[in-house]
C-alpha cells in the first residue's frame, strides 16, 4: 500500500522566559515522543548532536536542578518542566548558551 510522509512541527513542551523548548521523536517518529531529550529549535532532530539547535538531555542538568526536581528520572512531565524552567533561568543546560534562544532567536 503506497504511503506518504509528512513533516510536522514538534510538540512545544513548554515556554518560559521567552525561550521555547520541543519535544524529540525517536527515529523523527511523530508517534514515539522522548521522555528525556529536548530541542530549543523546533529543528531539532532526533539524531542532532547533543547542543545542537539546543539538543539536550534534561537528566544531565545540574545534580542540584535535579535534586530540587524530584520525579525528573522516573520521566515525570512536571518534574522535567520544573527542571527545564529552573535551568532556563540560570543558563544552566549543558552545551546550550540559553539567550541564543530567547524569543525564537535559534541559530
Amino acid at each position: 500500500m503506497p504511503f506518504r510522509q509528512v513533516e510536522v512541527p514538534p510538540e512545544v513542551f513548554l515556554e518560559h522566559a521567552g525561550v521555547t523548548v520541543y519535544r524529540t521523536y525517536r527515529n523523527d517518529d511523530i508517534d514515539e515522543p522522548r521522555t528525556f531529550l529536548f530541542g530549543l529549535s523546533p529543528e531539532v532532530s532526533d539524531d542532532s548532536p547533543t547542543g545542537d539547535h539546543g539538543h539536550f538531555d534534561v537528566r544531565e542538568l545540574p545534580a542540584e536542578i535535579l535534586a530540587r526536581h524530584p520525579g525528573v528520572n522516573e520521566g515525570e512531565d512536571v518534574a522535567i518542566r520544573g527542571a527545564i524552567r529552573e535551568a532556563i533561568d540560570n543558563n544552566a543546560i549543558p552545551y546550550v548558551d540559553v539567550s541564543d534562544y530567547r524569543q525564537g532567536a535559534g541559530p
